[in-house]
């Protein structure tokens, strides 16, 4: 499945989504492209969807990357940024390692 929600600090004047809506978009699918809001630890959290193309990842990938070279232009997760990334998770993972 293809999907993803982004979670956030509810703002002001957001309203805590009804309960019924809660289980229809968690049982049901009905309503899961729109923004929930719950609270949780004292504090009012909304969960949005984030819009995914849905296709084979690798595919796209692969087209990403022969379109860069074909145009000569930057990708759009630069070889920095993948490094940078690969580093924080690195690092998380030493991180649990020492906890145990």
């Amino acid at each position: 499945m293809q999907e993803g929600f982004l979670y956030r600090v509810a703002r002001d004047g957001e309203q805590e989504t009804p309960f019924i809506k809660k289980i229809m978009a968690a049982k049901l699918g009905i309503g899961k492209d729109s923004a929930i809001v719950s609270e949780f630890g004292g504090k009012k959290i909304v969960r949005e969807p984030v819009p995914i193309n849905k296709d084979e990842p690798l595919k796209l990938e692969l087209q990403s990357f022969v379109n860069c070279v074909r145009e000569k232009q930057q990708p759009v997760v630069t070889g920095e940024s993948a490094k940078r990334a690969l580093d924080l998770a690195f690092e998380i993972t030493r991180q649990i390692q020492q906890i145990k």
